[in-house]
């Protein structure tokens, strides 16, 4: 079996370092802890299997407007540590997310959802995979229909637009020319069928980026 690469969005610290010692015990993973700067230039390089997000820090990243969107990189996203009440049943537009764990989970059932995504399969609450895919008949196939015109390079940009970042911050970022980022700009503003960044990252900005 080739090796496959497993994300914990995180900070460095002693939780998500334990996290990755639990998961290290699957075989043919290799898992790394990233900040989201480091995770979209990884998904320039790297084939990223799945993406483990905390529910807390994802909405501490969505208040900073620093969350990736992780529908537009196409990287599956299993979310833990969830409240199993008064969470935002936004997730339910994102069709990356491929499983979710509820605070009381216990630390087997994250190795065997681990294992069970990337094997192909969901882990998701009946009842929330009903809705889920209600909201992704009714919001989704459009997005993805236009997502997946983007090349691996136009959906980092895209991803950097709608995190409010500048021509010059995502030319530095990704170590290109700003005239090459214009480049890209206009070819996926094209494949999108929008006119303008506004209009962009109005278009992305649903899923895990809508959650508050």
């Amino acid at each position: 079996m080739n090796s496959r690469t497993l994300i914990i969005l995180a900070e460095q610290s002693l939780n998500s370092s334990l996290v990755q010692q639990q998961l290290a015990s699957i075989e043919d993973l290799t898992v790394q802890v990233c900040n989201p700067d480091e995770l979209t230039k990884l998904s320039w390089d790297l084939v990223v299997d799945l993406v483990i997000v905390d529910y807390q820090y994802l909405e501490d990243l969505t208040s900073a407007n620093a969350l990736p969107n992780f529908d537009v990189l196409g990287l599956s996203v299993l979310l833990h540590n969830v409240p199993s009440e008064g969470f935002n049943e936004n997730l339910m537009s994102s069709r990356t997310l491929k499983g979710l764990l509820f605070q009381n989970a216990s630390v087997e059932h994250l190795t065997d959802s681990v294992k069970h995504i990337l094997n192909g399969g969901l882990w998701l609450p009946r009842g929330f995979m009903e809705k889920m895919l209600h909201c992704y008949r009714e919001l989704g196939v459009y997005k993805s229909v236009r997502y997946n015109l983007l090349t691996s390079r136009e959906r980092q940009i895209l991803d950097l637009l709608a995190q409010g970042r500048s021509n010059k911050e995502i030319a530095d970022q990704l170590f290109l020319a700003e005239c090459t980022i214009k480049t890209h700009i206009y070819k996926l503003y094209k494949k999108l069928d929008v006119h303008c960044r506004k209009e962009a990252i109005t278009l992305t900005k649903s899923g895990f980026n809508d959650v508050s």
